[in-house]
């Protein structure tokens, strides 16, 4: 059975850049499935791309190689790392996008040896990708690939702050209907509630239910919901969210128990 390999990038649809890097995939690899997650994250946005990698990747088959190529030379501090971790691989540099998609370091971590190639300025990072993909699609076990990495790049700042009455959470992505998604998770939130009621607040605005489908408010209502993925949604029925309620990523929300 063909590996599958997912990709997540930020190239966008218009230039040849995601068409080339397919291309030398299938190259190295020959038989492989490729599939595109999104190549729509805005630029530079390691938590946008965190959150679709987050989201999707468990849906995949297990030995899924995942590339998020996202801001790869962000500075040069960013190691490239080659990462086992749930049954599933993962490709990308460390600019701290990891630490955002699990919530705990990672099984498996290398450097791999032909990243050095890379900053040397040997091969391209379109090759860079295509290589590594077709040593994971051998079968080679991954501590040949490179050194090992005890510690990933973290990213807080993008964390929610839990306290025992309360959530501040922030804004993690917003999709094409234009829905605002937190970082505030289902569990999370269940478990801080513990049967009480709330508030959740953000710019001027306050919701106390959360609703099970968006038509349960009036059209062009505000509502606060669960999505699929289990993220804490701010939505209009209707409408678009994020223009007309004026928000973006990195605002904050704050949920209060009570």
């Amino acid at each position: 059975m063909a590996r599958t390999v997912s990709l997540i990038t930020d190239f966008g649809y218009r230039d040849f850049y995601a068409g080339a890097l397919k291309g030398a995939i299938l190259k190295a690899c020959g038989d492989v499935h490729l599939v595109d997650v999104s190549h729509d994250i805005a630029q530079g946005n390691f938590s946008e791309a965190a959150f679709a990698l987050r989201s999707a990747y468990h849906h995949f088959p297990k030995g899924t190689i995942h590339i998020v190529s996202i801001n790869d030379e962000a500075d040069e501090a960013s190691r490239f790392l080659a990462i086992q971790h749930n049954d599933h691989f993962f490709l990308g540099a460390d600019t701290g996008l990891f630490s955002l998609a699990f919530d705990m370091e990672p099984e498996l971590t290398f450097e791999p040896n032909l990243a050095q190639e890379q900053r040397a300025g040997k091969i391209g990072l379109t090759e860079l990708y295509a290589k590594l993909c077709a040593f994971i699609n051998s079968g080679k076990p991954l501590r040949e690939i490179g050194r090992p990495v005890q510690e990933i790049r973290r990213i807080t700042a993008l964390r929610p702050q839990v306290q025992p009455s309360s959530i501040k959470g922030a804004v993690l992505y917003i999709d094409s209907f234009k829905n605002v998604v937190t970082n505030v998770t289902r569990e999370m939130f269940e478990q801080r509630r513990n049967g009480r009621t709330f508030i959740i607040q953000f710019r001027r605005e306050r919701i106390q239910e959360i609703s099970r489908f968006y038509y349960e408010v009036p059209f062009g209502e505000k509502l606060c919901i669960f999505n699929t993925a289990g993220y804490l949604e701010i939505a209009i029925n209707g409408g678009q969210a994020a223009s007309l309620l004026g928000l973006t990523y990195g605002d904050q929300i704050l949920i209060e128990f009570i």
